[in-house]
């Protein structure tokens, strides 16, 4: 489902602001809820795209946040929330990079295996035939 193509800043800019929407940023009471929307974009970017594309929707996400939430009409605000909030999103960003790696390449299940190969099979190499293990 990694969408390889140059959509996937695109989506995530769309997705936060859909998100930011939908959780009714500007709102004070709503904080909480802001940011747990905007952290499963981002998540959610990770997964389905590139990395540099959930990097980029991370800090799309983080000045939504920081200028309509935390500060009022787009003024950036640098404080321990935004802080937080930029926390929350780098974990998000790394997350769901790395669930998406493994779930495109399920590397973690390869990896295993050729080791297990290479334990129970050992390549032999004998004089005149080079015999290796089947994956």
């Amino acid at each position: 489902m990694r969408n390889p193509e140059c959509f996937g800043f695109p989506f995530g800019c769309v997705a936060v602001v859909a998100a930011a929407t939908v959780a009714g940023l500007g709102s004070a009471r709503h904080h909480g809820l802001s940011l747990v929307a905007l952290g499963l974009v981002v998540l959610v970017t990770g997964v389905v795209t590139t990395a540099t594309a959930a990097a980029g929707t991370a800090v799309i996400a983080w000045g939504v946040y920081s200028g309509f939430t935390a500060g009022t009409l787009g003024a950036l605000e640098f404080t321990a929330e935004t802080g937080l909030a930029a926390a929350v999103f780098t974990g998000a960003t790394a997350t769901g990079v790395l669930a998406g790696a493994a779930q495109r390449g399920r590397w973690l299940q390869r990896a295993a295996a050729m080791v297990t190969t290479a334990m129970k099979d050992p390549p032999t190499f004998e004089v005149g035939s080079i015999r290796t293990p089947s994956l």
